[in-house]
C-alpha cells in the first residue's frame, strides 16, 4: 500500500471539535465545536474543506449540540443538544433544557425545533418511511417525525428510559431498547408498538440487519454481569435465540453487506478470592488456585457471522 496524501487539514482553538457528521450527497462536513470563540456548528465543503456557512450554538457554558445525524436523501441534518446544568456569572448552576434541532444542510436554514427532557437521546432515520425516530431517555414514548418537515406524526409508548434506537427500512419497523431491559418494536408509519420477549437480562445497544431481517441487542445478567446477544426477527419481533459471549457488549457495529456483527466490550473476569496472597505463596502452595488469566478490566471484540445465524 502506497502513502496515503493528506488533502486538507483543520485546527481550532482552545476545544477540540465534538461530534461530526456528512451529507455525501451534498458534499458537506458538519463539526461541532465548544471553544471559547465560537459555540455552534461549522460546515465545510468536503472537497477542499472551506467554510461555507456556520450555524451558532447556545453561548453558555456546557451546553451546546451533542450529537448530530445527518440524512443525505433530504438533505437534513438533527443536533441533539442534551438537558444540561450549566454556570451562571454569579457562581449557581440552572437547568437547560434539552432540543432536537432540524437544518437544511443545503442552506444552513432551520427546519423546526423540538423539545427533550433526557439526557442520553439518539435519533435513528427510516427514509423508506420519511420517518425519523427521536427517542428521549427523560420520557416513556417515543416521537416518529416526518423526514422533511420534522413535524410530529406519531407517538409510541416505549418501557421507561429509552436507551437506544435502530431501524429496519425494509419492514418499517424501529428496535428502541431500555434501560430496563425490554425491547419495543415500533411500526414507523403507523407507531403501533410490541413489546417483545425480554430474554431477563440488562439490554444495552442494538444494531440491525435489514439485509437478513435481523435485529441484534447486547445482554447483561442483572447478578451473573454475563454479556450475549439477543437475535430478533425485524419483520414478526421473535426472539430466534440468545448468544453466549465472553464480553459484555458496550458498542454494537454491523456490516450488513458481509453479515458481520462486532461486539466491543469488557471481557468476563473472574474474581481472585486469593489476590491478598504473595505470589512466592501462590507458587509454593498447590492447593491454592492459579490466578486468573483475564486481568481486571480487560476489553475485547467478538464478530458474529450473521449469514450462519
Amino acid at each position: 500500500m502506497g502513502d496515503v496524501t493528506i488533502s486538507a487539514f483543520l485546527t481550532y482553538g482552545n476545544a477540540a471539535p465534538q461530534t461530526a457528521a456528512v451529507d455525501s450527497a451534498a458534499g458537506r462536513l458538519f463539526v461541532q465545536l465548544g471553544d471559547a470563540q465560537f459555540h455552534g456548528v461549522r460546515v465545510y465543503d468536503t472537497r477542499n474543506l472551506r467554510e461555507v456557512y456556520s450555524i451558532a450554538g447556545t453561548r453558555t457554558s456546557g451546553f451546546g449540540f451533542w450529537t448530530a445525524t445527518v440524512d443525505d436523501t433530504d438533505h437534513r441534518a438533527y443536533f441533539m443538544a442534551s438537558q444540561s446544568q450549566v454556570s451562571t456569572p454569579g457562581g449557581t448552576s440552572r437547568l437547560v433544557r434539552g432540543s432536537l434541532r432540524v437544518f437544511d444542510t443545503l442552506s444552513g436554514s432551520g427546519v423546526s425545533v423540538l423539545p427533550i427532557i433526557g439526557y442520553d437521546d439518539k435519533i435513528a432515520v427510516d427514509r423508506r418511511a420519511g420517518r425519523v425516530v427521536l427517542i428521549d431517555e427523560g420520557a416513556t414514548t417515543i416521537r416518529l417525525l416526518d423526514e422533511r418537515t420534522a413535524s410530529v406524526r406519531a407517538t409510541a409508548q416505549v418501557a421507561p428510559r429509552p436507551f437506544d434506537v435502530a431501524i429496519d427500512d425494509r419492514t418499517d419497523h424501529a428496535f428502541v431498547v431500555s434501560v430496563k431491559g425490554i425491547v419495543t418494536m415500533v411500526d414507523t408509519r403507523t407507531g403501533r408498538a410490541h413489546e417483545l420477549t425480554s430474554t431477563g437480562g440488562l439490554f444495552g445497544n442494538v444494531v440491525v440487519d435489514s439485509v437478513r431481517g435481523r435485529a441484534f441487542v447486547g445482554t447483561e445478567d442483572a447478578a451473573t454481569q454475563a454479556g450475549g446477544v439477543a437475535v430478533f426477527d425485524t419483520r414478526t419481533g421473535s426472539l430466534l435465540r440468545t448468544i453466549p459471549l465472553d464480553v459484555t457488549p458496550q458498542f454494537m457495529g454491523i456490516d450488513e453487506r458481509s453479515g458481520r456483527v462486532v461486539v466491543a466490550g469488557d471481557l468476563q473476569t473472574v474474581s481472585d478470592s486469593w489476590g491478598w496472597a504473595p505470589q512466592w505463596v501462590r507458587q509454593r502452595v498447590s492447593w491454592i488456585p492459579a490466578a486468573p488469566t483475564v486481568p481486571a478490566h480487560a476489553g475485547g471484540i467478538v464478530v458474529l457471522d450473521d449469514t450462519q445465524l
